[in-house]
């Protein structure tokens, strides 16, 4: 099944690792496997592809990270050092730092273009679940199984403030587009706000009444949406003055499967995983539609310019949905397996889809 994946940044190109530890490329334009990456021995949880394009990173359960050469597929280098699975790579967006992160407890630093291994950071909180560089490259954020959310000074490796509150593992970590805030969600049933150069707690969201699955923040950074397992998905206001903009429930019975803002940051979309639709409008607080289908609703994502809704689902298909169209939404014919991952390119003209299916298809 495919894990992961990642478009390069000039769009022509993605890449996606796979429990079967092969790391492929694919040429968007023609649709061909370009490059096959064989080395990792166990299943590849993160690839990324370098700012430049040249290199491809990829992280196991091998205990590894490889580092690739986009053109040959060429390895160029095996980074050892973790102890026990990797489970997140990240270049900063300069592309001058590769940091890995795994359940060993440990944060690893490597040089990007000799392979090099930098500082080693040893976290108290437990293994490392997921890496995020801020947006001004100051800050990596790591979220860790225990329950704890650690900063790191990107420059120096320093330990930088720990994030105390959570009680559970955290299962989501974002930035704000300026870099001020950090969002994160818990099994803990919290949502908590930070301010991302002291660690100071700003506000806990706790409204929700079992797991928050995920949290993400607008792309102006004024809002944060989050979705749980209470069936509930909810808009919160990111300044101090925490409220709730929106409270809506879910279907009874059923979670909250996914949510996704548009680029244009004009709609809000939550579906659940037996097939309810929520389309808002964040800036009015209204309910722009709703929709019952007969879809398991995996994931979701807007086209770039917010015209368009992709939906992934376990039936092997997905749907595109047009928001200004009383159209039949067009069925993506093909994987023989649950979807469950897709993208849009950043173009708008592409969607790469992985299934349990162990293919990838570009639409």
């Amino acid at each position: 099944a495919v894990i992961t994946m990642a478009f390069s940044p000039d769009c022509t190109r993605t890449v996606f690792g796979g429990d079967d530890g092969i790391v492929r490329l694919w040429d968007c334009t023609s649709g061909q496997e370009m490059l096959v990456m064989e080395g990792q021995s166990d299943s590849v949880n993160s690839v990324t592809i370098s700012p430049c394009g040249k290199h491809i990173a990829s992280c196991s359960n091998d205990k590894t990270v490889r580092v690739w050469d986009s053109r040959t597929g060429e390895c160029l280098f095996v980074l050892e050092g973790h102890t026990n699975w990797v489970m997140s790579v990240k270049y900063s967006l300069s592309g001058e730092r590769l940091v890995s992160g795994g359940y060993d407890d440990t944060i690893r630093f490597w040089s990007p273009t000799t392979g090099e291994p930098g500082a080693v950071l040893n976290s108290s909180l437990g293994g490392v679940y997921s890496l995020a560089f801020s947006p001004d490259e100051r800050w990596i954020a790591s979220g860790h199984c225990a329950g704890g959310v650690q900063l790191w000074h990107a420059e120096s490796g320093e330990q930088g403030p720990v994030l105390h509150g959570h009680t559970s593992l955290v299962t989501g970590i974002a930035f704000s587009p300026d870099s001020r805030w950090i969002a994160s969600s818990s099994r803990s049933e919290t949502v908590r706000l930070w301010d991302a150069s002291t660690g100071a707690p700003i506000n806990t969201l706790s409204s929700h009444k079992a797991d928050v699955n995920d949290v993400v923040f607008s792309p102006n950074g004024f809002q944060i949406a989050s979705g749980g397992s209470d069936n509930k998905v909810r808009l919160w206001d990111s300044t101090p003055q925490k409220h709730v903009l929106i409270e809506k429930g879910g279907v009874d019975g059923e979670a909250i499967s996914d949510l996704a803002f548009s680029a244009t940051e004009h709609q809000l979309v939550v579906g659940s995983s037996n097939g309810k639709i929520w389309l808002f409008d964040p800036q009015s607080k209204s309910l722009i539609m709703s929709k019952s289908t007969n879809w398991s609703i995996k994931a979701m994502s807007f086209s770039p310019e917010g015209q368009q809704l992709a939906i992934g689902t376990d039936d092997c298909l997905i749907y595109l949905c047009g928001l200004q169209s009383e159209e039949s939404a067009i069925e993506l014919r093909g994987h023989t397996g649950v979807v469950k991952c897709f993208t849009y390119s950043p173009c708008g003209n592409w969607i790469a889809s992985g299934s349990v299916d162990k293919t990838v298809r570009l639409w």
